[in-house]
C-alpha cells in the first residue's frame, strides 16, 4: 500500500475537520513556494458564483505570512483564515492589495499554526490562470510613541517598516500632554495616502481607543476633536484605512479657534458678481471647509432666484440665517443649476433680507465662481 505523505495527510485531516471543502479540492502550500493554478467552470464556487481554489498552509503559532495572488486573466480575491467559509470570524480578505487587480495580504498564524487560503476571483464570470505565493512576513515592529507638541505641525511617514495594527494597517503613535480636560483639534493631512486618526489613552504599551475619524478633514484628510484626560494626557494613532497604503503626512494638535461671526458681503438683486473660494474665505471650524456669505436686501417676502456657477468646483448654495457664528439652514441646492452648478429659489424675510452661503459640495474645492441674484420667475 502506498503511504500518503505526512504533510498531505495532515492537510486533508485539517480540511475535513474544518468542514469547508472536500478533501480532494485542497492543495498544500509551503512558505517560499509559488504555485500555478487555474480557475475553471468546474472549480468550487462561492455563494455569489465566483470560482476559487482551496489551499492549506501549516507553520508555527504566531508566525506572520505574506500571501500574494496574481493573474493576467481576472481580478483576484484572497481569503485567509482558520476556516474560509462565509461565516469565518478570523478571516482576512483582500481584493486589490497587490499591483493592479492582484491581491496581497499578511496574516498571523493561530495557535495550531494552520490556515486555509482561498485563491478566488472577484467576479462570477472570472476564470483563468493565476499564481499563489506564500512567504514570511516581517516581524511586528514595536510602536515607539513620539511626543506631539500642541500648536505645532510635524511630519510623519507610514511605510513597510511601520508598526501595524490587528488589521495589518501601518500606524505611528503620538502622545499629547496639555491641560487637564483640554479640548484640541487634531488634523492629519497627506497627498500620498488616505489618512485616518484614532484617539485614546496608553496603558503601558496598550492603546485604548476612544474615537476615530477617516475623512473628517478636506478630501481624504482626517480631523478629530478630542478632549485630554484629567491629567492632560492623550494618545493618537496616525494610520490609514488601507493595509498597503504608505507615504508621508503632517499631523498637528491645535487649540480650536474661537467661533466668530463670518464675514459678509452684499450683493444687489439683478446683479452678478465674480468671487473666489480660497484661503481668504471664511473657515468652518467644524470641518475646515471654506465658504463665503452674501447678504441680499429687497422687499419683505420677495421671491428671488440665486445661481452659483463654477468651472473649478462642484457648487453648493445654502440659504438661511446666522445667529452669531451658528448658521440656521432653511434650504440648500447642489446641482439645480445644471451640471455641477447650483440654483435656489428663496424668499426674503420680514425685514427684506436673507443670507446666501457659497461653498463647494465636498468642502475641499476652491476656485472662481459667478453668483447672480434675480427675481424669481412668476409661479415659482
Amino acid at each position: 500500500m502506498q503511504r500518503t505523505p505526512l504533510y498531505l495527510a495532515t492537510a486533508i485531516a485539517t480540511v475535513l475537520a474544518m468542514g469547508t471543502a472536500h478533501a480532494q479540492s485542497v492543495t498544500p502550500i509551503r512558505s517560499g513556494q509559488t504555485v500555478e493554478g487555474r480557475l475553471t467552470q468546474n472549480s468550487p464556487k462561492e455563494s455569489d458564483g465566483s470560482a476559487y481554489a482551496l489551499y492549506h498552509y501549516r507553520g508555527n503559532a504566531g508566525d506572520r505570512i505574506l500571501v500574494e495572488m496574481q493573474s493576467n486573466d481576472f481580478d483576484t480575491f484572497l481569503t485567509v483564515g482558520s476556516r474560509t467559509g462565509e461565516d469565518c470570524d478570523d478571516c482576512r480578505r483582500n481584493d486589490d492589495g497587490g499591483e493592479g487587480t492582484n491581491s496581497r495580504l499578511r496574516y498571523t498564524l493561530p495557535a495550531n499554526g494552520q490556515v486555509q487560503i482561498r485563491a478566488g476571483a472577484l467576479g462570477d464570470d472570472d476564470l483563468g490562470r493565476y499564481s499563489l505565493k506564500i512567504s514570511a512576513a516581517p516581524a511586528l515592529v514595536a510602536a515607539r510613541p513620539q511626543p506631539l507638541e500642541i500648536g505645532r505641525e510635524v511630519t510623519g511617514v507610514l511605510g513597510n517598516n511601520s508598526p501595524v495594527d490587528d488589521e495589518e494597517r501601518p500606524y505611528q503613535l503620538w502622545t499629547l500632554q496639555g491641560a487637564p480636560n483640554q479640548t484640541l483639534v487634531v488634523r492629519m493631512k497627506s497627498e500620498n495616502l488616505d489618512s485616518m486618526l484614532k484617539y485614546g489613552q496608553l496603558n503601558g504599551s496598550d492603546f485604548s481607543q476612544e474615537s476615530e475619524d477617516d475623512d473628517g478633514g478636506q478630501g481624504l484628510n482626517s480631523r478629530l476633536r478630542i478632549t485630554l484626560d484629567a491629567q492632560g494626557r492623550g494618545a493618537i494613532r496616525a494610520t490609514t484605512p488601507m493595509e498597503d497604503n504608505s507615504g508621508s503626512y503632517t499631523i498637528s494638535a491645535m487649540v480650536p479657534a474661537p467661533a466668530r461671526p463670518p464675514r459678509v458681503s452684499d450683493i444687489d438683486i439683478g446683479n452678478s458678481i465674480r468671487g473666489k473660494l480660497d484661503g481668504n474665505s471664511n473657515i468652518d471650524p467644524e470641518d475646515d471647509s471654506q465658504f463665503n456669505v452674501y447678504r441680499i436686501k429687497g422687499r419683505a417676502g420677495q421671491r428671488l432666484q440665486v445661481r452659483l456657477d463654477s468651472d473649478d468646483f462642484d457648487a453648493k448654495l445654502r440659504w438661511g440665517i446666522f445667529n452669531g457664528s451658528e448658521f440656521i439652514l432653511d434650504s440648500e441646492d447642489d446641482d439645480g443649476g445644471g451640471g455641477t452648478n447650483s440654483r435656489l429659489t428663496v424668499t426674503l424675510d420680514a425685514s427684506g433680507q436673507g443670507r446666501i452661503v457659497v461653498s463647494a459640495l465636498d468642502g475641499s474645492g476652491e476656485g472662481n465662481y459667478t453668483l447672480s441674484v434675480t427675481n424669481a420667475p412668476s409661479g415659482r
